[in-house]
């Protein structure tokens, strides 16, 4: 007796459990999961809302701390307006900036980081950001170089 009960748990047990798993399947072919119709959202890396970026504030609040004097200052102020005229409208939300400031940091000049940095830019334009965040690299010293270095590599450990 005792062997027919466990054997119909054990038979009910498997049952409920594919069922479960049918619905399941169903639900997650429809784009129901089980956290509703936001489960899909949640995990998908495709469905991650855009990131906006301030330029102007990050880029200030990177610069800041690395103790420019004032010609250093007024010298990237004027390479940092170049880019800016040469990205345009784009400028207050590029991307790019922390991958033109590990260019910058990167000892010595890293040309290809910087050029990825400015894709989208064509021509004329193209060379003279690129001139200008060379020019940045040149106006700083290492020690300068290494603080900014440190800086965007805390930022990116919080990632």
């Amino acid at each position: 007796m005792c062997g027919t009960v466990a054997l119909g748990l054990l038979g009910g047990l498997i049952a409920s459990k594919l069922l479960f798993r049918a619905r399941f399947r169903h639900l997650r072919h429809h784009g129901r999961g089980p956290f509703g119709r936001w489960g899909r959202r949640r995990f998908d890396a495709g469905d991650a809302p855009p990131v906006m970026v301030d330029t102007p504030q990050r880029l200030h609040s990177l610069l800041g701390p690395m103790e420019l004097n004032q010609r250093q200052m007024e010298e990237a102020r004027e390479a940092f307006a170049d880019v800016a005229k040469a990205l345009g409208a784009g400028w207050t939300r590029w991307s790019g900036l922390d991958e033109a400031l590990a260019a910058i940091a990167a000892e010595p000049f890293d040309k290809a980081r910087a050029q990825a940095a400015l894709t989208g830019i064509e021509g004329e334009p193209a060379r003279l950001a690129l001139d200008a965040l060379e020019h940045v690299h040149n106006i700083l010293t290492p020690e300068q170089r290494e603080r900014l270095d440190v800086a965007l590599l805390r930022k990116n450990e919080w990632r």
